[in-house]
This record gives structure tokens, C-alpha cells and sequence, in this order.
């Protein structure tokens, strides 16, 4: 539903300079659309009936931004979580729901003295008078000091995307199981495939901690993975690593449980062969003897 059916906002075109996808901007113009333009009341849910809501703020829902984007709930936190990293929102949740505060919303909405004129463009930014353009340069005022933030905070990331490669260098041989893990698993849920996690590095990097939590090498690691893909059940509760170490309320890890449960009916019979080989018996005589 919409939630104002008149009126135009600004947009800058280095919204799509290669920082963000089309999701992020699918989901940051919607943000901007949906935002108060001047300081009044908006309907909360529930019972809560009308609360205040100040320019550039918001009152939503992922459910909400869910329906109208046709994006699922889990892909708009995450990158909610980012624009809040990058400085270019906030977020309050409460009993009144989750409100949402454009960083700078004044900056580049601020209405222009006087009427624009044929000049003038949808991408023209905050600070620009009525005879410039949306080409305007970053030596313009208010508007354009928002897309200096918006660049020094791709730098900030860009720098973060670095160390986090550097730091998810792997083995070869643990690269090769993540790719294997993830592969199983994108045949479970092949829609987390836009995950940041649901990549094979970071597959590989976290069985790789688990190995050494467990003390199990890649190779018993393989060796899980392909009786996994056989079992029906932990096949859908493992396709994701993440939480292989984790305890229950019994107090064992989620991979102890594992790897008790996809014991085959080889592995116990030969179990209980051994039990048995190594038990000692009688002779006629009455002396112990080895049975094998």
C-alpha cells in the first residue's frame, strides 16, 4: 500500500555508482519515499493508534518492506544492518514497531527557494539552486556534501572488504570442503544464495574452526559431509555450518549429536564385533583364552 499518493523526492545518481545492487536501491528509494516529509503523526501498529513521527523518519516492518518490495524478510535486515553501518540510516525498535531515521534526510530534501525551472532535474541535489543541474559537481553545497559521505563510507567498507579477505585466506584443502559443504546446501535452500555468509570461504573458514574445536581434520569433515547428504534429516539441520558447535539443552554440541546419529549399522555391528572379539572365554580345562 502506498503511503503518500503525491509529491517527488530527490535522487542522486551516484545511488547507482557500483557501491550499492539493485536490491539496495530498491530498498533505500523505498525508504526515502515512505519517509515523512514534515514532522507529524503516523498510525502505529497493533493498538497503539497514532504516535509522532518527525521528518525523515519512518514506522515500519520488514513484514511490511517484504510485501512491497517482494524481497524476503531475512535479505532487507541484512541490508538494513548495512545502510545502519554505513551511516546512512538508524533504527529504534519498539512496542510501536521499528522506526526508521534518514541520516541527512534534510540535507538532500530540502525544499529549494522558488520553483524550479526547466533546469532543473530529478537528480539534482540538496544545495543545488533553481538553474543547475543534476550534473552538478562535488564543489556544490548541502546536497552534495551527502554524496561525499556516501563515498568516504564505500571507502570504509572497501578497506573492511580487504581485511576481511585477508583474514578468510584458507588451505586450499578447507576451501575445497566449503565449496563442497555449500554446494549440499544450496540444494536444500538454494534461496540463501544471496547470503553474505553462503559463500565458500566462509564455508570453509568456520568447518575449519570446528576441526579445531573437535579436534577432526578436513578429511573426517568430507567424510561427515558425504553422510550427510544421505541423511534426510540432519541433511536439512547441518546445510549450514554455522552452529555445528553449538550446545543443546542436554549439553552436547550440535555435532556430537551428529555424528552419534549417522553411526551406520556397519560402523555398530563392527563396534559390537570388536566388543565381542575382545572378550575372553573358557577352554574345557578352565584357562581364559582369546576368542580371536
Amino acid at each position: 500500500m502506498a503511503r503518500f499518493n503525491g509529491g517527488w523526492v530527490k535522487l542522486h545518481r551516484s545511488m547507482i555508482d557500483g557501491k550499492y545492487d539493485g536490491w539496495d536501491i530498491a530498498i533505500l528509494t523505498w525508504l526515502i519515499f515512505s519517509a515523512n516529509y514534515v514532522d507529524g503523526k503516523t498510525k502505529a501498529k497493533g493498538k497503539i493508534g497514532r504516535v509522532e513521527v518527525k521528518r525523515g523518519q519512518l514506522i515500519t516492518a520488514t513484514k511490511e518492506m517484504s510485501e512491497a518490495l517482494k524481497f524476503t524478510r531475512t535479505v532487507i535486515e541484512r541490508r538494513l544492518q548495512e545502510f545502519e553501518k554505513d551511516g546512512i540510516i538508524t533504527q529504534q525498535t519498539s512496542n510501536k514497531g521499528r522506526v526508521i531515521t534518514i541520516c541527512n534526510y534534510d540535507k538532500y530534501q530540502t525544499l529549494d527557494q522558488g520553483q524550479p525551472t526547466a533546469g532543473d532535474t530529478a537528480g539534482d541535489t540538496a544545495g543545488d539552486t533553481a538553474g543547475d543541474t543534476a550534473g552538478d559537481t562535488a564543489g556544490d553545497t548541502a546536497g552534495d556534501t551527502h554524496i561525499k559521505e556516501l563515498k568516504n563510507s564505500k571507502k570504509v567498507k572497501n578497506i573492511k572488504k580487504v581485511r576481511n579477505k585477508a583474514s578468510l585466506a584458507l588451505a586450499s584443502e578447507w576451501l575445497n570442503l566449503g565449496q563442497s559443504w555449500l554446494d549440499f546446501a544450496l540444494t536444500i535452500y538454494p534461496w540463501q544464495s544471496t547470503q553474505s555468509k553462503w559463500k565458500p570461504e566462509i564455508f570453509g573458514k568456520e568447518l575449519e574452526r570446528v576441526g579445531k574445536i573437535m579436534i577432526i581434520d578436513v578429511h573426517g569433515l568430507n567424510e561427515i559431509l558425504e553422510r550427510v547428504k544421505v541423511d534426510d534429516f540432519w541433511g536439512k539441520n547441518v546445510a549450514s555450518p554455522f552452529g555445528l558447535t553449538s550446545r543443546g539443552k542436554n549439553g552436547n554440541r550440535k555435532i556430537d549429536n551428529l555424528i552419534v546419529s549417522l553411526k551406520t549399522k556397519q560402523d555398530k555391528t563392527k563396534e559390537s564385533l570388536n566388543k565381542w572379539a575382545n572378550q575372553t572365554t573358557q577352554d574345557n580345562d578352565g584357562r581364559p583364552t582369546m576368542l580371536f
